[in-house]
């Protein structure tokens, strides 16, 4: 299970990089952004668009994947610990739950970049409806809190 969750992390990350790319690419100098249909746009830089995505990309999946790795690494527990770590099951569920956070963050980037691409009229087909997509991306973020806390209530 733990090699196909860091397959399909790794794969999200190729996804974001080709969806973010190619929208790059095709992005006017300034963007517009128009979160209400009564308000006037926001407008952003291409430039300033691509590193602030980029660096928050990179924050979350560098954050997520570190704190994972330090799960892995960390020593086995005393035969009388009662620290909440203690349990190797817990560690591994919990490495197994923050990879595949990572994943479903990564959809919900990818899901983010073709909706600013939509906004920013860079799609010539007109207004392409993307509420299915940001109600699902919504109800995975849901799920993966509620696995956490499924996590963290199963006995061993």
């Amino acid at each position: 299970m733990y090699k196909l969750i860091r397959v399909l992390w790794l794969l999200s990350l190729v996804g974001f990089l080709i969806t973010f790319l190619t929208t790059y690419a095709n992005l006017e100098e300034a963007i517009k952004l128009k979160i209400n249909i009564e308000a006037e746009p926001i407008t952003i830089g291409r430039d300033s668009f691509f590193y602030l995505c980029i660096s928050i990309f990179l924050i979350i999946n560098v954050l997520l994947y570190v704190f994972a790795r330090i799960l892995r690494n960390l020593p086995a527990p005393q035969p009388n610990q009662s620290l909440w770590l203690a349990s190797p099951a817990l560690r591994k569920r919990l490495i197994k739950w923050l990879l595949s956070f990572a994943f479903v963050f990564n959809l919900l980037f990818i899901f983010a970049v073709i909706l600013i691409g939509n906004m920013s009229n860079m799609y010539a087909r007109g207004n392409i409806t993307f509420n299915v997509w940001i109600y699902t991306t919504g109800l995975f973020f849901a799920i993966w809190m509620i696995a956490l806390l499924f996590i963290f209530a199963r006995r061993n």
